[in-house]
């Protein structure tokens, strides 16, 4: 809490900012400040209050509109000064906000499950609008920011039990060059819907595992044999495609390598790990196909693999 001398000062020094214009707020804006608002299509600028949902079945198209009582690059500003930064020293420095920005987190039944990557939505509209539309699921193959939270949370079977939940959004500024002492941290706008999870999840194949890239059954059996003390390995895709060779710095060949995904299951638990597979060449012949080091392929680090939903396991084939 502020003090009055404080609540004094923020005032004065919230007069002296100089801000960033910002759009007109309508009816819909004023009723809805602070709070974001769910449809299952894009929310456009006149639509009526009756196409916002209050109830959703996971696996359905999700999207999201936030009402703002200050821009993004303006409320990061207001909070500046609230953390005791003087307005002549925001103002001198206002050209370095151009990179003002949000995340979202995602709330399942109260706990935190996912949240959007710093630093994926820069864009100079965040500084000016006070209406933020972002999607959770589109329905397609098609990645838009906003919807990781999906894709996260259905990796996360163990919340997703059948039955009702609750689902909450937060959206939060980010000021990737502000200081320590003045990054802000108040929370923009908020949204609860009650959330059904059906006894079966739809799932399209950009929410399962990557795409395969080379075919060869043999190889592919080659791999989950190095995996022969494993009983839950069950399926490769070639993420690569084809080999990487390997020399020493007087052009002689060490191996040949490649990246893959191997899936593991588990019951219903699913998940995939990258990893790096590789052949040593003993100056005749390539030898037999062996789990590799991580930094075996020059310049070359596998990403790391994740849990996905048992529904996935449709997609591999």
């Amino acid at each position: 809490m502020y003090n009055a001398q404080d609540t004094k000062e923020i005032a004065k020094q919230r007069a002296k900012l100089v801000l960033f214009d910002e759009e007109k707020v309508n009816n819909t804006n004023s009723k809805y400040l602070g709070k974001i608002v769910f449809a299952n299509s894009e929310i456009k600028e006149n639509d009526p209050e009756s196409k916002y949902i209050s109830s959703y079945t996971f696996g359905d198209k999700l999207f999201i509109r936030s009402f703002l009582a200050n821009s993004i690059g303006n409320n990061i500003l207001i909070q500046m000064v609230e953390k005791g930064i003087k307005a002549k020293v925001i103002n001198d420095r206002g050209s370095e906000m151009v990179t003002a920005n949000i995340i979202y987190k995602l709330y399942i039944d109260g706990k935190e499950v996912s949240k959007t990557k710093d630093g994926s939505l820069y864009d100079e509209y965040v500084l000016h609008s006070l209406n933020i539309n972002s999607c959770i699921n589109d329905g397609t193959n098609t990645e838009l920011f906003g919807e990781e939270l999906y894709t996260d949370l259905l990796n996360h079977p163990e919340l997703l039990t059948p039955g009702n939940h609750k689902m909450k959004i937060e959206m939060i500024p980010v000021c990737p060059r502000c200081s320590d002492n003045s990054k802000p941290e108040k929370i923009l706008a908020v949204g609860e819907i009650d959330m059904v999870i059906p006894n079966t999840i739809k799932v399209i194949e950009s929410d399962c595992f990557p795409k395969k890239q080379w075919s060869d059954p043999k190889l592919e059996n080659e791999v989950l044999k190095a995996f022969k003390k494993r009983t839950d390995a069950y399926k490769v895709i070639l993420t690569d495609k084809d080999y990487t060779v390997v020399k020493n710095e007087y052009g002689i060949v060490l191996r040949k390598g490649f990246i893959a995904a191997v899936v593991f299951k588990n019951g219903n638990d699913v998940s995939y790990e990258y990893l790096n597979f590789e052949r040593v060449f003993d100056g005749m012949n390539f030898q037999s196909l062996q789990i590799a080091d991580m930094t075996s392929i020059p310049g070359r680090i596998p990403s790391k693999g994740k849990k996905v939903n048992a529904s996935c396991l449709k997609y591999l084939k």
